[in-house]
């Protein structure tokens, strides 16, 4: 079983930071039940989580919603405590995630906010294509905005949702953390308030939290033979380019890195070739094709980012552009923050498992 994940924050690094040290192993807890975990965790810690949430899909939720209740409910002291800043500053911060966890060939998406997953793959022609296992959490979402909108008085219909933000402050609609538009208002008041250096903590029309939620979303795919990889990615890069974009630079990158590798006519270690001209041929201009299409980076994943922050319409590198956007003194004023996970697949693995479901009658 792999995990893998990206975590975008907003308000500040404190909640993304958080979440990503302490989701995966919330998930690693949350699959398996109390009778297992007792041997090897306190009792206080298990027994926190719900029931047994074997089934992967109500683990990934249930290790979504502990955590975030965890972050926004440790910020509040004890009695005999005095306020942690650190806490509070990581339950006022907000973050977004997207994790994905492979099983076999079983791929399971959890999708929390604005950050997004898509599937590289060939279609029936052989030709790139891609799946998206992801839907934005944001006022491009109708349904989104339906559930938020069904969970609320009628009377705050105009309130809830102002200029594409919920209550006219954050653009995801899904986020682990920001307690300014989880808590209640008394709890605000009494322990965010003074501590709160933006004015005042509790938001305009704020009369019926809470009005966010770190619930995610989950999908499920089969992984086929035709399945090449996955892209989970912030919304950084999905402002700059296309899902169709993305998997057609990946898979012309992956092309071009092979003419990095030395070439070999006989990859077999005798001394002849059972090789045909035709073949050879077919080798070469393969090759030379590679070469022609040879990339600045043999990483895909810092290949994209440099398409999308210093390429021009016409397909260019402009470096002069690259260094501008990333030495500009307010860059968050140009551009979003990006970062880019790529997970190739093994084809031999899910072949492997495809014959033995199929053995098995699975």
């Amino acid at each position: 079983m792999y995990l893998f994940g990206v975590f975008d924050g907003h308000g500040g690094p404190w909640c993304s930071d958080a979440v990503g040290q302490s989701l995966f192993e919330y998930i690693a807890v949350s699959l398996h039940s109390p009778d297992e975990l007792e041997p090897i965790l306190r009792k206080e810690v298990y027994t926190s989580f719900d029931n047994d949430n074997t089934d992967i899909m109500s683990a990934l939720e249930s290790a979504f919603i502990k955590l975030d209740r965890d972050i926004c409910t440790e910020a509040i002291p004890n009695a005999a405590e005095e306020m942690n800043e650190d806490l509070l500053h990581i339950s006022t911060a907000g973050s977004c995630a997207c994790v994905a966890l492979v099983k076999d060939a079983d791929l399971y998406i959890a999708n929390c906010g604005d950050a997004r997953a898509i599937l590289g793959t060939i279609d029936d022609n052989g030709n790139p294509s891609v799946v998206s296992l992801s839907i934005d959490h944001n006022v491009r979402n109708e349904n989104e905005v339906k559930r938020i909108l069904s969970e609320h008085p009628s009377n705050e219909s105009h309130s809830v949702i102002r200029s594409d933000r919920l209550l006219g402050l954050l653009m995801p609609f899904r986020a682990f953390g920001d307690i300014r538009l989880k808590w209640p208002i008394n709890s605000l008041r009494e322990y965010l308030q003074p501590y709160y250096k933006k004015g005042d903590a509790i938001p305009q029309f704020y009369f019926t939290p809470p009005y966010l939620t770190a619930r995610p979303e989950i999908t499920k795919h089969k992984l086929t033979k035709k399945d090449k990889f996955l892209v989970l990615a912030t919304d950084g890069l999905w402002d700059l380019l296309s899902p169709e974009k993305v998997v057609e630079l990946i898979f012309n990158h992956q092309k071009g890195i092979q003419s990095f590798d030395r070439f070999i006519l006989n990859k077999t270690g005798t001394k002849k070739s059972s090789l045909k001209l035709k073949e050879i041929s077919e080798l070469l201009t393969a090759r030379q094709q590679a070469i022609k299409n040879q990339p600045i980076d043999q990483n895909s994943a810092t290949d994209l980012i440099r398409h999308a922050l210093a390429f021009t319409s016409k397909g260019q590198f402009d470096s002069k552009l690259l260094s501008d956007v990333l030495t500009f003194p307010n860059p968050r004023s140009i551009r979003d923050d990006i970062t880019v996970t790529i997970v190739y697949f093994d084809q031999d693995h899910i072949d492997q498992i495809d014959t033995k479901e199929k053995q098995t009658g699975k």
